[in-house]
């Protein structure tokens, strides 16, 4: 099924202004910057972009790093090269980690990097690192590579040791380099060392440069790994779309690509300049989503996203194949426009369309959740379940309109181990694992219902059965940020559905601990899934950030989640015993009076999470007192401890991310 897009936006509304209405907008814009000192003289080649334009901006200079006649400048960026060289890896290590990031980080990564430019890019970049002398390699670099492309390469290198297959990967071959990578990863130095360097390379005065798509990309690189702080991934978030607007990403709504003609040698030059006139195009509508997917994504943490959708109109990323870009070979509905592949095809882009789709999803959610709050209703669970009903049906459309690739059941790609078609299986898990979880917010206010607590009970139980799918497949896969959190949050809700159940009386003894039995067996199943990941490093696809005052955490999210879920456990397990002694006061107290028993557990569950995330705090704080590697920055008793859980607040379980 092909697509091109006409003048109307995803929403059925027109976006674009009339033409004169344009022309008046684009010359305030003119004479706003010129004010502003935004805009070079030449305005008769404006870069201003209007309400709808087909086209990227040029990139802007880095005038920290591009100042001319500044000799203490120059000399600073001759040390920085110098400590680039010392810094990266052997140039075969280098070579396995660039094809390691282009068949295995693009997906995340949402394909902001072109692979065959990347490629061409890294070969220049190879030849300046195979000179005879360091001093050589420090001219090279210094001619051949702009600052901006050159943070690409290093955090492309820092991103590829994260992803690197490992040993537990089916498929995996132990070489002495593969086995070199692993050490590389196992230290941390060199990620460390190459990701500090790449930030400097992208300094500007006192904040990041974002005037390129070069350093867009390096940006977004930067969001996926997430070893920065909460607030500098947030003003590094901020820093990005800010840079992306200036380019006009957001207004890329008829940006059509138009295959270059090549039948003469005296069209050769147009055919390059066009091809790359359209790759740059296609990266910069990728750019665009992947920064809107990260907004929305943090959204359903914070309650709140940056981006709305009627600030911009730049279409979807086309469902292709980067080397329909660079040799466009696609069949076209009218001559000379490339166009998309079927959706039943799997393409480097399949992933990445489908979670963009989700990220629409998951910025709904967000608008939803805010409503009882605003209605101030009393039943929220009803009311919320009526509003959010088309909700779920755009969740079903989605699941049933999934390609037989990603399809529930779908066995596609099992058989793969080094090819493209590898990477199916744990795409599709990754989608399904993050519709699980969307399904998931909607329902959970409900855990203290019967009702509810069944739909809970098993929309969690499909996300640890699928994370233990992804972590069998793929390991540094599994141990993403939001892998990680997804998991604590389906056994948290799987937790309090016990928690809920154990202060009111059993109606069927039989039934209620044959299902307590086998609850209780799937959140150890989560915990074991959980410890497998405690010490493994963690990559950032779409974090939920910690709110802004508060402090940042020392230890590790799996961590975190394991200490929480075995005081749960714990918990839940000492309420069982009371209740089947008779020793529990609330059972006996709701015994001894009629009514709805879910009603009678509401009320009860906030207290006992509340003290048990008091008393680990406290746990916490007296170690970090106590134990001398609390002042060691990677120590698990460092002090700052928070969990994925809240500590104060009046709105109940529903708000446990």
């Amino acid at each position: 099924m092909t697509q091109r897009y006409s003048q109307t936006d995803r929403d059925g509304t027109s976006n674009v202004l009339p033409p004169e209405d344009s022309e008046a907008e684009e010359a305030v814009q003119l004479l706003d910057q010129f004010v502003d000192g935004r805009t070079s003289t030449n305005t008769n080649s404006s870069t201003t972009i209007n309400q709808s334009s087909p086209f990227v901006a040029p990139d802007h200079l880095n005038n920290f790093w591009a100042a001319p006649c500044n000799p203490h400048r120059e000399a600073e960026k001759f040390a920085l090269l110098r400590e680039v060289i010392d810094a990266l890896p052997g140039l075969d290590i280098i070579r396995i980690l660039n094809d390691v990031f282009v068949t295995r980080c693009q997906g995340p990564l949402s394909n902001v990097v072109h692979t065959p430019t990347f490629l061409e890019q890294a070969e220049q970049f190879y030849s300046c690192l195979d000179v005879s002398s360091p001093d050589g390699h420090v001219l090279a670099l210094y001619h051949k590579i702009p600052m901006d492309k050159l943070a690409c390469h290093l955090l492309a290198l820092v991103l590829a040791i994260a992803f690197h297959p490992s040993p537990s990967l089916h498929g995996w071959v132990s070489t002495p380099l593969t086995l070199h990578v692993e050490e590389l990863r196992a230290t941390g130095v060199v990620p460390k060392a190459l990701r500090s360097l790449a930030l400097r390379c992208l300094k500007r005065d006192t904040s990041l440069f974002c005037g390129s798509i070069a350093s867009l990309q390096a940006a977004t690189m930067l969001l996926l790994d997430g070893h920065e702080e909460s607030l500098a991934l947030d003003s590094i978030l901020v820093t990005a779309i800010s840079g992306a607007q200036k380019l006009g990403l957001h207004r890329l709504h008829d940006a059509e690509l138009r295959i270059p003609a090549s039948d003469s040698p005296s069209t050769i030059d147009s055919s390059r300049s066009r091809l790359a006139h359209i790759i740059r195009t296609e990266t910069g509508v990728r750019i665009w989503w992947a920064l809107v997917m990260r907004d929305w994504a943090r959204g359903l943490s914070l309650g709140y996203y940056s981006i709305h959708p009627s600030q911009f109109n730049t279409r979807m990323p086309l469902h292709i194949n980067d080397d329909d870009l660079h040799s466009p070979s696609v069949e076209a509905d009218e001559p000379d426009y490339i166009t998309e592949r079927p959706r039943s095809e799997f393409t480097n882009l399949s992933y990445t369309v489908y979670a963009l789709e989700i990220a629409s999803l998951a910025r709904e959610t967000v608008d939803l959740r805010g409503l009882p709050c605003q209605a101030k209703v009393q039943d929220e669970t009803r009311v919320g379940a009526t509003m959010g009903s088309h909700l779920i049906t755009k969740y079903e459309d989605f699941l049933t309109g999934l390609p037989p690739h990603f399809s529930l059941g779908s066995i596609a790609g099992l058989n793969y181990t080094a090819t493209p078609m590898a990477a199916i299986p744990v795409h599709r898990w990754m989608l399904q694992q993050q519709m699980w979880s969307l399904f998931l917010r909607l329902h959970r206010a409900g855990v203290s219902t019967q009702e509810g607590r069944a739909a809970c009970q098993l929309l969690a139980q499909n996300i640890i059965n699928t994370q233990g799918q992804i972590q069998a497949r793929c390991v540094v896969c599994g141990s993403l940020y939001t892998n990680k959190h997804q998991l604590f949050n389906a056994a948290v809700l799987l937790l309090l559905g016990l928690l809920s159940r154990s202060t009111v009386p059993d109606t069927d003894g039989s039934s209620v601990q044959l299902s307590r039995l086998m609850t209780r067996n799937k959140i150890r199943e989560a915990i074991e899934l959980l410890k497998t990941q405690e010490t493994a490093p963690e990559i950032s696809l779409l974090v939920p950030p910690r709110e802004p005052q508060s402090k940042p955490s020392k230890q590790p999210l799996a961590r975190r989640s394991l200490l929480v879920l075995n005081a749960l456990m714990k918990l839940e397990e000492s309420l069982s015993k009371e209740k089947v002694s008779g020793a529990c006061p609330t059972q006996r107290c709701h015994s001894e009076r009629s009514g709805d028993a879910d009603i009678s557990a509401r009320g009860l569950i906030l207290p006992k999470v509340r003290d048990v995330l008091n008393n680990l705090s406290e746990a916490t704080r007296e170690s970090s007192a106590t134990s001398p590697a609390a002042t060691t920055p990677n120590s698990v008793s460092a002090p700052g401890f928070s969990t994925p859980l809240p500590t104060n607040g009046s709105n109940g379980p529903q708000e446990l991310d």
